[in-house]
Parts: C-alpha cells; structure tokens; sequence
C-alpha cells in the first residue's frame, strides 16, 4: 500500500485530488436483502454530475460513522435503531429520508466534512489509502539521514488537512523539554514549480526572517513531500486561544465543532495589523500566500506567528477555495487573500467561521468599526464589487501602523532572480487555473438552473394539461349525457294496460329455401306487448294445481342384495 502511494507520488509529483471541493449525495431506491437492507446513495464532487459515483452503506455503517464524529459535540439527526417491524416498507422510506436529512447535516458542518472517516465513507477509493503508514516511513527515511534529531511523540488529527502529519521532535543533544514540531505535507493539484525550483524554494525557506512569522529551523523537499521542522507553541493558535477548553494536542474535530469566543477590538486591531504586514511582506516577495486562517496563526508573547508558508509553493488550496470559484471577481491571488483575511477579521470578531461564501448582510453585533471592512470583504454586495488591495487595508486607520519597538526582528528573506521569475510564473499559473474553473463552474451553475426551471415548468405544464384534459372531458360528458327519463307510474296502481307500442318493422323475406328439404315456415311477428302482458297476467290468476298430470317416483338409488 505505501510503495503504491509513494508511486502516485513520483508519477504527478503532487495529489491531483482537491480534498476542499464539498462532496454532496442523494439516495436511490435501497434493496431489500434477506435480512438487511442496503441503501443507494449517488455521491457528487462540486457542481459537475459528471463527478459522481455509487455507493452502497447499511445501516450499521451509519452507526459506525455516527460513533465516529459523536466527539465533536454537534447534535446530528441520526435515526434511532428499531428491532422489529425494520422491513416494512414504510419504514424504509421513512428511513431512508432522515438517514439523507443526517448526511446533509454533516455535510453542512466544515469541521466535520474535512474528517477522514466522512471522505472514506462517501469516496472509499481515494480515500482508502493508509496514509499514516506512508508518512511514519518518510519521516523515518529522513532522520536516517539526519541523525541530529529523534521523534518524541505523534499528534494525530490535530489539524483539517487530513493529508498533513505532525510530530513532535527535539535535538538529540538538547534536554527533553526543548521541543519541536515536525509537519510532513505532500504537493497538491496546484504545483507549477519545476523540480529544482521546489528544493531552491525550501532551502530558502530556512532563512526567511520576519517578527511575524513562526521561522523555519529546518525545510526540505524530496520529491513526494515537503518536511519542515518550526518551534513548538505549547498553548496553540488563535483558534486555540479562541477555544477556551483546546489544547494544541486535542484532535481538531474535538476542538472546534461548537466554536468559541471573539477577541476585543484592540486585540482584533492589533493581530490584524501583524497578519497583513506578513502576507503583504511575502506577496512583495512574490511568495503568493493565501493559505492563512486562526488554526495556522500563533500568538507568541502578544504577537502573531504566521505558519503554513510552504503551502504556498507545494500547491496547495485554502480552505476557501471553494468558496472562492464561485465569486468572479476573485481572480488574482491577491484578491484571495484579501478576501481569506475576511473570514480571519469574521472568526476573531464572532468567535466562530462563516459558514457560507458570503453574507446579504454582518449581524448587527459587530463593531462599528469592523463592520464597513467586513461589508466590502464578506458581503454579496461586496464581493461583486471586487477586492481592495492589501496596502488599501494597511492604510485603513482600523489597522494602524504598530510602533517598531514591538518587532524583535528585521524582515529579512532574500530570493533570487530565478526563483522569484518561477514564482511569478507559478503565481500565473495558478490565477489562470482560477479564471478556468470559475467560468466552467459558473457555465456549469447556469446549466444547473436552467434544467432546474425547464423541470419546474415541465411540472406546471404537466399539471396545467391534466387539468386541462379533466376539464373537457367533464364537458364532454354533461354535453352527451342522455335526457332524464320520466317517471313510470308505480306497478302496484297499474288498472290497465300500458299503450301499444308502435309495431315493429316487418321483417325482411326469408332467401328461397334449397330444393331437397321443405321450405320452413315463416315465424309470425311477435305479438304486440300490451296483448303479451295480458295473456301472461290471464295464465297466472287461471293457474290450478288440479289442472296438473300426476305422476309416480321411481327411487333406484338404493343398493340392490
């Protein structure tokens, strides 16, 4: 399994799979088996339903599931188990229908959707890779070369990206409370750097220098992933801190599915001062950074420590992209940052992450002086306006200019003229790759809509001609419909006999008769039907038994000796 993994690898040279796109599902008709029944569900990635596949689950794999995601806290609707009377057929869609309503909730959850037991229970091919195992190898390959440093601990899922891996490491020569952290990341979908500009673009990284920014004491590129070694903050990052009950260990979905609280308004002015100094810094740089957010943003001694640099070159996406190619003026990257430093300014105000692309309008709680800057950046008025600058923002007197005194060191990263010309040209590349799926996203929303309203007036035509159909046959029928018959006098008062009816009309000359038998005597015409009536009424009152022939049984069913 690892040395398939390491294969895909070396043959793209990153994931091609965007672990960011929402998947969503809708069931089929499920399958009543001998003593189970399996559900159907039909699972989309993004907006084409030409990415999408069949899945078969049974109920207990809900169960399993639910168990899974129950440390995160969020109530979710699962139905409750029943012993008897489970394959009734209105109990199946009545199942079938709150086991779609839970999905949909999951699904609606960003801390719960990112999980990787919810990607291996809607996607089990891509996601059925035993990616622990093939990260323990890489590291162990690494410090088989680098015998300076010893692993200490593993922390698992202690972050969103399923595919990053932490460990805790320390200097073999250092006392056991120096402690590090580790992070292994392999590429993305996004990777537009050569090979040697990705080792160049590393060993630079380890020079990188700046008051707002968690330095590098050791980054490496090998090809299938990227290795780098930073200190360890022991209390967390500002969602952390945002969190009071969160540890930096704690698993990820343990900590953040319920949310916290907001900051105060100099703290929100001053960290957000210190994170648009760093990323304006790296994008100058040509470093086009966006992948910033309170889970990779520490506070250190009062100030912000920005991490995750690396995602820059390794390709990979935010967690807003996909909130990103649905809004069309977000086009540059760095619009995408801006509009990335928008959810960071809604998180620290609220307390919690926006949930949606965009909002009609911020609640009513916010600060006065945030609220102009999350209208242009948050709401859909806004974001059809476009994005302001970076320098636009650091201009805004919300953010005011920090005295030096607070900067313990001098920015200081210094790149060269071919890295920086491959960076640009990644940069290119990637804000191309943007525009392209933004307009086949948006073809794809048109196209959606409209077979969406084709439906809806195929429905009202349909409905408008049945009831059309059912109106002219009701005409129909009350114009064809024969007169009333009169009322027939009661026969318990008729005296005398009904009128004659007219006489039939006489009937056609039999054909001649053959020769050989005698020609059959031609049937007189019916009497009329007053003289019938009277001679059966005649018949019955003369009736007589007398008048009856008596006559003698002959019994032979006895059995004869």
């Amino acid at each position: 399994m690892a040395a398939a993994s390491a294969a895909v690898f070396e043959e793209r040279r990153g994931i091609q799979l965007d672990d960011t796109i929402p998947l969503s599902c809708s069931f089929d008709e499920p399958q009543v088996e001998k003593s189970h029944i399996t559900y159907l569900i039909r699972v989309q990635r993004g907006w084409s339903k030409d990415d999408s596949w069949g899945i078969s689950r049974r109920y207990s794999d809900f169960v399993k599931l639910h168990s899974e995601l129950s440390p995160s806290g969020v109530e979710l609707p699962l139905p409750p188990k029943k012993v008897f009377g489970n394959m009734d057929r209105m109990f199946i869609a009545e199942r079938k229908a709150a086991l779609q309503v839970y999905l949909e909730c999951v699904l609606r959850e960003p801390v719960l959707a990112c999980q990787l037991c919810v990607k291996r229970f809607l996607d089990p091919t891509n996601y059925d890779v035993a990616m622990d195992e093939e990260a323990l190898r890489q590291v162990s390959m690494f410090f088989r070369n680098e015998p300076l440093w010893e692993v200490v601990e593993r922390l698992p899922n202690i972050g969103w990206r399923i595919r990053r891996h932490y460990y805790v490491v320390r200097p073999r020569d250092s006392p056991k409370t120096v402690k590090h952290m580790l992070t292994l990341l392999p590429p993305g979908p996004q990777l537009f750097l050569a090979e040697k500009d990705m080792v160049s673009f590393f060993k630079t990284l380890s020079n990188l220098i700046h008051p707002q920014i968690l330095p590098v004491q050791f980054a490496t590129w090998n090809n299938s992933a990227a290795l780098l070694i930073q200190p360890f903050i022991e209390h967390g990052s500002l969602r952390d801190c945002m969190n009071s009950k969160s540890k930096l260990r704690m698993p990820y979905i343990k900590k953040y599915a319920t949310g916290g609280h907001g900051l105060s308004l100099m703290e929100i002015r001053k960290y957000g001062r210190q994170v648009l100094d760093a990323v304006k810094y790296l994008h100058d740089k040509q470093v086009p950074f966006t992948n910033f957010h309170a889970g990779n943003i520490f506070i250190d001694s009062g100030n912000v420590k920005l991490a995750g640099i690396e995602v820059a070159a390794l390709g990979l996406p935010s967690p807003y992209r996909h909130y990103i190619i649905t809004l069309k003026k977000i086009q540059t990257k760095e619009a995408e940052a801006v509009y990335t430093f928008g959810h960071l300014l809604y998180e620290m105000t609220f307390g919690e992450m926006l949930k949606l692309p965009c909002v009609e309008q911020i609640p009513a709680v916010c600060h006065p002086e945030l609220k102009p800057i999350l209208d242009s950046l948050l709401t859909s008025s806004g974001t059809k306006s476009g994005m302001p600058f970076l320098g636009a923002l650091l201009a805004s007197p919300v953010f005011p200019e920090l005295p030096t005194a607070l900067m313990d060191a001098k920015p200081q990263f210094k790149v060269g003229s071919k890295l920086k010309e491959a960076l640009r040209g990644a940069k290119e590349s990637a804000e191309s790759q943007l525009q392209d799926e933004q307009k086949k996203v948006s073809q794809l929303r048109r196209i959606n809509t409209a077979k969406e309203k084709e439906k809806a007036l195929s429905e009202e035509e349909r409905r408008k001609r049945a009831k059309a159909k059912k109106k002219s046959l009701v005409t129909a029928a009350s114009t064809e419909a024969p007169p009333p018959r009169a009322k027939s006098p009661s026969r318990k008062h008729d005296t005398a006999p009904a009128a004659p009816a007219a006489p039939p009309a006489p009937a056609a000359p039999a054909p001649p008769a053959p020769p050989a038998p005698p020609a059959p005597v031609a049937a007189e015409p019916p009497p009329e039907s007053g003289e019938s009536r009277g001679a059966l009424l005649s018949s019955i009152s003369g009736f007589s038994k007398g008048g009856l022939k008596k006559t003698t049984t002959s019994d032979r069913s006895g059995p004869q000796l």
